[in-house]
């Protein structure tokens, strides 16, 4: 009941982008929870649902929850991701002596685990945090070994964030064709999947790289769509 719980959840927050509707559910599977695995699940989207409203400290909470179960139950793809989402929240604060630390634990203890997605994800957090630093060709070495191994895991719509982040600095180094065509690959994997909450940021994006071209009616288009989604 609390996966199914945490299922529906997921899916209100990111296809019909009801956040408040998605927080019930979540709060409903952790209360259903009577495994510590069921319990994490809970939490990490009740941690997104906290992201999406810009509540760090919140987020943060939850992500601290989190790591202590994984640290409990002995689990290191779980601790692993648990440090990551602590970075990425350390991260956006500008962070940086915390973040650091974090995502070398991790990486560290998803090659212990094996998991290809957890590998995938410490690559996502070192590359933003050097994206932060403006250490552009070391996060663009991150992101693309990110991209191998969620296209690898078939894991979509990570793999779509990835190249989001990736356009976000090229863009900043002037590549605007890189950047559209990053734009453009991003939309093409997230409009079927119907997850809004990535989809629109990748449309607002596309529409400022087309600005920039001087390709004003296009970029119009994308904003709108962007406001739409």
């Amino acid at each position: 009941e609390s996966k199914a719980l945490t299922a529906l959840s997921e899916v209100v927050l990111f296809r019909e982008a009801d956040v408040n509707r998605a927080e019930e559910l979540a709060r409903e599977a952790l209360d259903a929870a009577q495994r510590d695995e069921a319990r994490v699940d809970a939490l990490r989207m009740l941690e997104t649902v906290a992201w999406w409203r810009g509540r760090l400290t919140e987020a943060e909470g939850y992500a601290e929850e989190q790591l202590e179960i994984a640290r409990r139950l002995g689990r290191p793809d779980l601790e692993s991701e648990a440090l990551l989402a602590l970075a990425g929240i350390y991260t956006s604060r500008r962070e940086d002596e915390r973040a650091e630390p974090l995502i070398e634990r991790a990486q560290a203890l998803a090659e212990e685990s094996g998991s290809l997605s957890g590998k995938a994800h410490a690559h996502v957090e070192a590359g933003e945090l050097h994206s932060w630093r403006n250490r552009d060709d070391e996060a663009l070495a991150e992101f693309a070994r990110a991209r191998e191994l969620f296209t690898e895991v078939g894991a979509a719509t990570r793999l779509a964030r990835v190249l989001l982040r990736t356009a976000v600095v090229v863009r900043r180094r002037g590549d605007l064709d890189e950047a559209e065509a990053l734009c453009r690959e991003g939309i093409r994997i997230l409009k079927p999947l119907e997850d809004r909450g990535t989809l629109c940021e990748v449309q607002r994006m596309l529409a400022e790289v087309l600005l920039e071209q001087g390709k004003v009616g296009e970029a119009e288009v994308y904003a709108l769509r962007a406001v739409e989604t």
